[in-house]
């Protein structure tokens, strides 16, 4: 009788939770001028099951964030067409609730209180990917 109903059950279709069909990954848009970096990134968090989403200037940053807001923005501070906390300002503004990472080998007391003051983690170039890692599962996974 057992077997009978194992029988049954296997070649009944199973439905799938609403709930898991929902999952993705986390978004991350990681913005940088320099190519090599956005790849070291990009593979390097890829390769943990993130989604990434590039840009290579201020302008593209946005487009993205309007476009659909990432889960988490990590922006250099220096690019083409900024170098200041515009695009943070801007991100924080149609985001309020994604966290962002300012990666910069430029940084100031001042810089860090400014970016602080937006919310904004701040993240020291050059850097080591182990510990760029650590420091987006705190901001995705972190309890504000």
């Amino acid at each position: 009788m057992i077997g009978q109903i194992s029988n049954i059950v296997a070649s009944e279709p199973r439905e799938i939770p609403e709930t898991s069909t929902k999952f993705r990954a986390p978004r991350i848009l990681v913005v940088d001028d320099e190519r090599l970096v956005r790849w070291a990134i990009a593979e390097t968090l890829g390769e943990q099951g993130y989604e990434i989403l590039e840009a290579g200037d201020g302008e593209s940053a946005k487009r993205e964030v309007l476009m659909r807001p990432p889960d988490l923005v990590l922006l250099d501070l220096r690019l083409p067409d900024s170098d200041d906390l515009r695009i943070a300002s801007f991100i924080r503004a149609r985001a309020p609730k994604t966290p962002i990472v300012l990666m910069t080998a430029y940084g100031t007391q001042d810089l860090m209180a400014q970016a602080a003051d937006l919310g904004v983690t701040f993240v020291g170039k050059p850097f080591d990917m182990n510990a760029l890692t650590t420091i987006v599962e705190r901001a995705l996974f972190s309890n504000p």
